[in-house]
């Protein structure tokens, strides 16, 4: 895999500038490791054996708590290459466990994706249906849906754009987005092991 960017923010509690609050939200910049600093922490990129090889979101999990303490993290990745990028939300307050969390979808983006289902169970019952009366209205239908989305013939191909477009930089433990513990990683004697901050371990 080629190498990624990756930008770390915590999220933070502060007192507000606004006098109608007390407190506000902040997600605070931790650390950018650039392409050439990924290989010495993800195994997918480059030499498996150089660095720290992380490899699951458990890993990467425990990577980020020993770091820079418990808390919950904002995670950018690019990958060279591309313009676009990826996020992954970490909750890691508790000691021993972790989760990922899901990005909240807009009622639009559920709407599309819903679309974007019934279109491919239209695809599927068209390639078996017998009826040539009926293969035209399930094919009016499909074609009804595209138009109704805006995105023609290029819908078929989303799924697959999509995953293209989620960088993959490790394995998540499964059910994503459940509590799992976390996972040790890389060697003991890496200089990559507590770089940044003291660990909690």
């Amino acid at each position: 895999m080629k190498p990624v960017l990756i930008r770390i923010n915590k999220k933070t509690i502060e007192p507000s500038p606004n006098l109608k609050y007390d407190y506000r939200i902040c997600f605070r910049f931790k650390i950018k490791i650039d392409y050439n600093e990924s290989e010495s922490l993800l195994s997918c990129v480059g030499n498996p054996n150089v660095g720290l090889g992380i490899s699951t979101d458990a890993q990467f999990a425990k990577w980020l708590v020993d770091s820079f303490g418990l808390g919950k993290y904002l995670v950018f990745v690019w990958k060279k290459g591309r313009q676009s990028f990826c996020t992954f939300y970490f909750d890691c307050e508790k000691r021993g466990r972790f989760k990922q969390i899901r990005k909240k979808k807009t009622v639009e983006e559920e709407d599309k994706e819903k679309t974007l289902r019934e279109i491919r169970r239209n695809i599927n019952k068209l390639k078996t249906e017998e009826s040539t009366t009926e293969k035209k209205v399930i094919k009016e239908d499909i074609d009804e849906m595209k138009e109704m989305l805006g995105m023609g013939d290029e819908i078929i191909q989303m799924d697959k754009d999509l995953y293209k477009g989620k960088v993959r930089i490790f394995k998540n433990t499964n059910p994503v987005y459940k509590e799992h513990e976390y996972e040790n990683y890389g060697e003991s004697d890496s200089d990559y092991i507590n770089k940044y901050d003291s660990s909690i371990w």
